[in-house]
This record gives structure tokens, C-alpha cells and sequence, in this order.
């Protein structure tokens, strides 16, 4: 999952389909904290990286090894990418008022219905967008260009709180890692994609 090696009609099309996914977070940060945004963000990436896997012959219920680490690997890696950008203006962060997608998520489990749904309808704009996408790009493509734009708001949060280019450490990333894997665990358990329709793609 990466945008390396490709034409550059290729890499222009990936930066043009991230930009759709940070679209939709710029606006949503309008309505909610940066760390829900960014909780969502990252709950609608780890459903549409399942559904790609399972359309490139992954089974649902069950996900292997090897496939799950490649996952977290190539999201890592996308948050690394992203580890010496200055994101938010110098005077921008602001700790005291910052809600964490490590906070959401550590709580998701206890959340009532409304509120589930509530976050449900926010992943979800990510997810549509993506959908959107299929008849013009490969899944696979999309599914890359999203996890590249959800690590970079993910960074984009870490900065908000505190944290400088460069002075994030492995222990920050690998508490967004944690979360990602619980997700794409979560998400591999449904049925994403018809037996029939399960290709690579």
C-alpha cells in the first residue's frame, strides 16, 4: 500500500483520492473534537482495508498472520511517512482540550446505541466515499489511498496535542497501531463482500 513506483498519472489519481478522505475530516472537524474525527477516520479506514482483503480472497471470521501484519506494517509505515511534517502552526496545539483516539476507542465498548450510532454515521461518510470510488479505481488503490490520508490526519491529531515533528515515538505509534489492529479484527468478523464477488481487485 503505498504510492511509490507508479506513473505519475498513477500517483496523481492516489493523491487525488486521498484528498477526498481528508476532505470529509476537514469538514467533520467542524462538528466534532479533532480525536473523534480522527477515531472514525480510523474506524471506516480498518473496515474498508477488511473489505479489500476480503475481496482479494481473505475469508471473513478469521484473519491470518501474515495478512494482519501486513496491514499494520503498511500503516506504520504511512504514519512514519508523516513523522517529520509540520502539520498544525506552531501556536496551534492545544493538550488540555484534546480528546484522543486512544480515549474514544478505549471507551467505544461502553458507548450507548446513539452514540455508537452517532460515530457509525461519521465512519461511514469515509466508507461511502470510498465506495464511490470503486467504478473509477481499484479497490486496492482506494484502499491504500485511505489508509495514507487516515495516517496523516492521525498525525495531524498527535500534533494537535503536544506532540513535535520528528519527537514522536515509537511507543505514540504503535497505541495508534494497537488500535488499528483491534479494528481490522473487528471488521474482518462480518461478511464485507458476496462469495461470488471475491477477486483481486
Amino acid at each position: 500500500m503505498t504510492s511509490r513506483d507508479l506513473s505519475d498519472e498513477e500517483k496523481q489519481d492516489f493523491w487525488d483520492l486521498a484528498n477526498i478522505f481528508m476532505a470529509i475530516a476537514n469538514e467533520q472537524i467542524d462538528r466534532y473534537e479533532v480525536g473523534y474525527v480522527s477515531g472514525a477516520f480510523l474506524y471506516g479506514c480498518a473496515r474498508y482495508n477488511a473489505f479489500a482483503m476480503q475481496c482479494g480472497g481473505a475469508k471473513p471470521g478469521e484473519i491470518e498472520h501474515r495478512t494482519k501484519t501486513y496491514l499494520i506494517d503498511c500503516y506504520m509505515n504511512e504514519l512514519r511517512r508523516n513523522l517529520g511534517e509540520a502539520l498544525i502552526k506552531s501556536d496551534a496545539a492545544d493538550p488540555a482540550a484534546h480528546w484522543s483516539t486512544f480515549d474514544l476507542l478505549d471507551d467505544f465498548t461502553d458507548w450507548t446505541g446513539d452514540e455508537l450510532w452517532e460515530f457509525r454515521e461519521v465512519a461511514d461518510l469515509f466508507v461511502n466515499a470510498a465506495n464511490d470510488q470503486t467504478s473509477a479505481a481499484r479497490v486496492s488503490r482506494i484502499s491504500a489511498a485511505f489508509m495514507h490520508a487516515c495516517a496523516r490526519f492521525n498525525m495531524y491529531e498527535l500534533q494537535l496535542g503536544g506532540e513535535k515533528p520528528h519527537l514522536i515515538d515509537e511507543a505514540q505509534l504503535g497505541r495508534y497501531a494497537s488500535c488499528y489492529e483491534s479494528l481490522i479484527i473487528l471488521h474482518m468478523r462480518d461478511q464485507l463482500v458476496q462469495a461470488e464477488d471475491r477477486a483481486p481487485r
